[in-house]
């Protein structure tokens, strides 16, 4: 590769870089969203008797833009009428 391209490349890179960082949530963003989903978690669990709630995709892997919903799953033990 010539010198132009590896520096194309490492330019781009950065972008990439500065871009999810910019994109990523703050510290204190992720401990808001994590606060409001331990509520919900708690709030299930709470009212339901024998289930078991939990957050996953995006939420998790903290990949979740500032706007995006989170997704709650409960699982409820067969037989339990809501």
């Amino acid at each position: 590769m010539s010198l132009g391209s590896l520096e194309l490349m490492a330019s781009l890179h950065k972008e990439v870089q500065d871009f999810c960082d910019w994109i990523s949530p703050t510290e204190k963003e992720d401990q808001v969203r994590g606060f409001v989903v331990r509520r919900i978690i708690n709030a299930i669990e709470s009212a339901v008797p024998d289930s078991h709630a939990t957050a996953f995709g995006s939420f998790i892997t903290k990949l979740y833009l500032p706007d995006a919903y989170t997704i709650v799953r409960a699982q409820l033990r067969i037989g339990i009428l809501i």
